[in-house]
């Protein structure tokens, strides 16, 4: 029972290193797969950030590049039509001559109307001089009396110029009476006077307010000197309402930097004209272009996802397809603990497996052959011990026995020669008798009262007497073979026989629950303690100095009975188990008491 129970912790260990085994690479496996996803969601993420804020830069650059252009076209068209009025000879003699008649003034008026007649994107074509009133495209327009010429801001822009064309941002402009509108000038001085060309901004906010650069995104103008020439949200900036990051696109010309934060970063890309130092900006929010990003993001969690469950189906089923013929092992090894060694171990499953399969059956087979062996060796041990203490026991007895039957013959005592003779008939007959090395217990009181009947008479009643106790319930039951001849013989020898009066010998058999129990009491010397252990435990220092002292009293009897003592002991646990066995209590000067334990079996249950 000890070594089953010593066994639960060993199967509970592999059953632990089994679900070990599944938890260890599914961990490892899921481990290895939600790292990767990771890795590989961060590193997606991060790419696709960069790449998408990189092809909406591209993309606005180009697009800011194209309007750069279309602007640059526009300017340039201003100023080829202010070119043609300043080229034109009625336009210089009317603006510098203080004479020039009405013809010269009809012929500017129709030279400034063709002109305006050719493009409708023209708001306003008006020449002035000093000496000259100013003439427009439109006959019905009259200079707004409120204003004066030379304190407006193209016109200082192109006195400033010194003859070269000048381009006023966006402003209302208010020149003609009762006519106010938004326009883009092109101011220019001549001889003695100037010219103005005003274009209508709307041309320019509907081409810029077109583009499209996602929902939030826009376009804007600012001019060489930082004045915004564009916005789609002027009149706020202009307000106050809505400020604009003018210093830093002032600073950066061609290319593109990054402002703000959170869901206001914002990325402005800037292209510079040559011609007129203008900046058209891009503005881009950097969240609304990652959305897609995070939309990228999703995908790939959604993805690493079913991939992880993936792999943790996959590793169960691995593991299962692992671990299964390691259990199925485990339980042929438990059924082999459980005492069956004819199981045959047939596990299917990877080539370690296999071949660890019919390694335990071959284990098996080794170790049932063994068991086997060891049996027989046992059951031999067993016999050549009995046959040895018989062999020990007989001779010297018989010996002693025929001389007292001779001196009785001698002395005519015919009663009490066939008295001894028979005992001693009884006695040898269970003594040398072969078979079964179990015994009933009334055959082993009969063989133990036959010895005392031959001491008592070899000694005298009065030297030896004895008394038989037994429970008739335990007449039936089995025991060992001789186990009370040597302990009676060894309490005759060093209990009784070294009184100077005679002694008693009691023999008890009871049963206490399972355990048959025999007791050999003597009322003799006694011995010490540690004189009795060592009879039982193989410490011979003590044992052989009883020894000695029986062999000075006693011729070779002492060293018989001593050497049997210890005999029945080991037969006893040899047979039964560590459980059972002797016990002695003594006591110098009192006796001594042999207790024998060993199992209560029926004859049935003794044959199994």
């Amino acid at each position: 029972m000890t070594d089953r129970n010593a066994s639960r912790p060993r199967r509970a260990y592999v059953l632990s290193r089994i679900g070990g085994i599944q938890a260890s690479i599914t961990v490892a496996l899921s481990t290895m797969v939600l790292i990767t996803i990771l890795f590989m969601s961060v590193a997606s993420y991060t790419v696709t950030r960069r790449v998408l804020v990189d092809t909406a830069q591209e993309y606005t650059s180009q697009l800011v590049s194209q309007l750069r252009a279309s602007m640059d076209s526009y300017i340039a068209n201003m100023k080829s039509i202010a070119e043609v009025i300043h080229r034109d000879a009625n336009v210089r003699s009317y603006v510098n001559d203080a004479d020039a008649g009405p013809g010269i003034q009809e012929s500017v008026f129709s030279l400034l109307n063709s002109v305006s007649q050719t493009r409708d994107d023209i708001s306003l074509l008006m020449v002035a001089g000093e000496h000259a009133a100013p003439v427009f495209h439109d006959r019905d327009l009259r200079v707004n009396p409120a204003v004066i010429l030379d304190e407006q801001r193209w016109f200082r822009s192109a006195v400033a110029a010194e003859g070269e064309p000048v381009i006023t941002p966006a402003q209302v402009q208010n020149v003609a009476a009762d006519r106010y509108r938004w326009v883009i000038s092109l101011s220019r001085t001549l001889p003695g006077g100037v010219l103005l060309v005003d274009l209508n901004f709307t041309i320019i906010e509907d081409l810029l307010s077109s583009v499209q650069l996602g929902t939030r995104g826009y376009v804007f103008v600012v001019s060489d000197a930082g004045a915004l020439v564009y916005h789609p949200q002027q009149q706020l900036i202009f307000s106050n309402l809505r400020d604009e990051r003018i210093d830093e696109v002032m600073a950066t010309g061609n290319g593109s930097f990054a402002a703000g934060h959170g869901a206001d970063e914002r990325l402005y890309t800037v292209a510079e004209s040559d011609s007129t130092g203008w900046k058209v900006v891009g503005v881009n929010y950097v969240e609304e272009l990652l959305a897609d990003a995070r939309d990228v993001l999703v995908l790939y969690v959604l993805f690493g996802f079913l991939c992880f469950l993936l792999v943790v189906l996959l590793s169960q089923f691995l593991t299962v397809r692992i671990s299964d013929p390691i259990r199925k092992l485990r339980e042929s090894m438990k059924a082999v603990e459980q005492g069956d060694f004819d199981i045959q171990v047939d596990v299917r499953g990877g080539a370690e497996v296999v071949d660890l399969s019919r390694d335990f059956n071959i284990m098996i087979g080794e170790i049932k052959s063994l068991m086997h062996q060891n049996a027989t060796r046992q059951a031999e041990k067993r016999q050549s011990e009995l046959k040895a203490l018989q062999n020990q026991i007989t001779p010297h007895f018989v010996y002693n026995t025929l001389d007292s039957i001779i001196w009785m013959a001698e002395g005519r005592e015919h009663d009490r020669v066939i008295t001894m003779t028979s005992a001693l008939a009884r006695l040898l007959r269970l003594s040398i008798s072969q078979g079964n090395e179990l015994v009933p217990v009334s055959s082993e009181l009969a063989h133990v009262e036959n010895y005392l009947t031959i001491q008592r008479m070899r000694y005298s009643p009065e030297k030896v007497d004895f008394h038989i106790d037994a429970d008739p319930a335990t007449l039936h039951l089995n025991t060992l073979r001789i186990i009370l001849q040597p302990l009676v013989e060894n309490a005759i020898y060093h209990g009784l026989r070294n009184k100077d009066r005679g002694g008693h010998i009691t023999i008890r058999v009871y049963r206490e629950t399972d355990t048959l129990v025999c007791e050999v009491r003597d009322d003799g010397v006694g011995m010490p303690e540690e004189l009795a252990s060592s009879l039982l435990n193989g410490h011979h220092t003590s044992a052989q100095t009883h020894v000695r002292a029986g062999r000075a009293r006693s011729g070779s009897a002492g060293e018989v009975s001593g050497v049997g003592v210890r005999n029945v002991h080991d037969r006893i646990r040899l047979y039964y188990g560590g459980g059972y066995g002797l016990s002695f209590e003594t006591e110098p000067g009192v006796g001594t008491t042999v207790i024998i334990r060993q199992p209560a079996l029926e004859q049935e249950e003794a044959e199994q």
